[in-house]
């Protein structure tokens, strides 16, 4: 598994808009899941590299579900194929999706 076409990174202002309107939260619980949201990201993505240098395709494909999962919750989808695709991949025993994981690192970056 290799190259992604090119997206635009994820605009945090549009994960502020889509938490306040989808849950109707106040700007100040939002930023307090931006917040949770960044740490749970960069936590799983510690995990997934954890994952690649041990070549255990569980961790990765743990770490990959979460992130799919934040972004979901997050209203993103486009990134989230590319996570999906990860966990996937590591489901399959594929341990060789890491240029995939470095593309999502760098989508997300506005976030971490």
């Amino acid at each position: 598994m290799s190259t992604v076409i090119y997206m635009e990174p994820i605009d945090p202002d549009e994960v502020r808009n889509f938490l306040h309107e989808h849950f109707k939260l106040e700007a100040e619980v939002v930023e307090v899941m931006l917040l949770s949201m960044k740490e749970s990201l960069n936590l799983e993505f510690t995990n997934a590299e954890k994952g690649f240098i041990e070549k255990d395709p569980e961790i990765i494909r743990k770490a990959a579900h979460t992130i799919k999962g934040a972004l979901l919750n997050a209203g993103d989808t486009r990134w989230c194929e590319i996570a999906k695709k990860i966990e996937m991949s590591a489901h399959e025993k594929d341990v060789d999706c890491v240029g995939l994981l470095q593309e999502l690192k760098i989508g997300l970056a506005n976030l971490l």
